[in-house]
């Protein structure tokens, strides 16, 4: 999610630095129709391996292997919405409304804690109702990103094909290439290992590893908060071609995200 964010946010907080609201809004426009296309290949083939990723490849008792493949589904209906949602987010990142999108992470945050508390009174099987209440909450985020972005942001609309430009495709497909190869390989080398130890141990070390996986994640999602925070001054400075203060907001986040990082570790 960050990655695409990030690459979206690039380009809208560049135009916003030149004061060009028109070109801010065929930026938004053309990176909505990229992750919509790129989204809907993504999940094609993702939904074409499910049934022999779940029922054959993975090591799941025999009674679970249905609702091992429901959750695979719920993963890639919310793999879609995040998709959809970069870019909206990402617009958000650019106008640099941090209170709104923290907001909004604080009650999915909320959500899911009451998600996990709910589990215990639900009679119906528990992994199907937590992945489907885990796709409602999706379904909010985007509701929640959509509909403030409509009221409050001139740039937002819907985008039409015709909207389509070459330049624009170009060059955040060749942005996003490079930022989703980076961040597709932590992700490779940590569900690689997770993969490993379901084949060889069981779900059991699964579960513990997925622990460990969710204190990392908090983590970086630390890291990735403080970038959002800096990111737009430093792309709107270049726009603006204010090089020397780009230089130096570059030296603060680097220092600021290093020393946080080191008081949580």
């Amino acid at each position: 999610t960050n990655a695409l964010v990030i690459t979206t946010q690039r380009y809208l907080s560049f135009y916003h630095g030149k004061k060009n609201i028109d070109q801010v809004g065929l930026v938004f426009s053309n990176s909505m129709l990229l992750h919509f296309f790129v989204g809907l290949l993504v999940v094609g083939g993702l939904c074409a391996f499910g049934p022999w990723v779940t029922q054959d490849f993975l090591n799941i008792e025999v009674a679970r292997k249905s609702a091992a493949l429901f959750v695979y589904y719920a993963a890639v209906v919310m793999l879609f919405i995040t998709f959809i949602t970069a870019p909206i987010r990402a617009l958000f990142v650019a106008r640099e409304n941090i209170v709104y999108t923290s907001a909004v992470d604080v009650i999915d945050g909320i959500l899911k804690l009451l998600i996990a508390i709910l589990l215990s009174k639900i009679s119906y099987d528990s992994l199907v109702s937590y992945s489907s209440l885990l796709v409602c909450i999706s379904i909010f985020n985007l509701l929640a990103f959509l509909v403030y972005a409509a009221i409050k942001y001139p740039e937002f609309h819907i985008p039409k094909i015709r909207e389509l430009n070459k330049e624009y495709i170009k060059g955040l497909g060749n942005f996003a290439g490079w930022t989703v190869y980076s961040t597709g390989c932590v992700i490779a080398r940590n569900q690689g290992i997770s993969i490993v130890l379901n084949l060889f141990y069981g779900p059991l070390v699964n579960s513990a590893y997925g622990i460990a996986q969710q204190v990392s994640g908090a983590v970086q999602f630390l890291s990735t908060s403080i970038l959002n925070a800096m990111n737009p001054q430093i792309m709107k400075a270049e726009g603006a071609g204010e090089r020397h203060k780009m230089l130096h907001l570059c030296e603060l986040a680097s220092k600021y995200s290093f020393l946080l990082l080191s008081l949580v570790a």
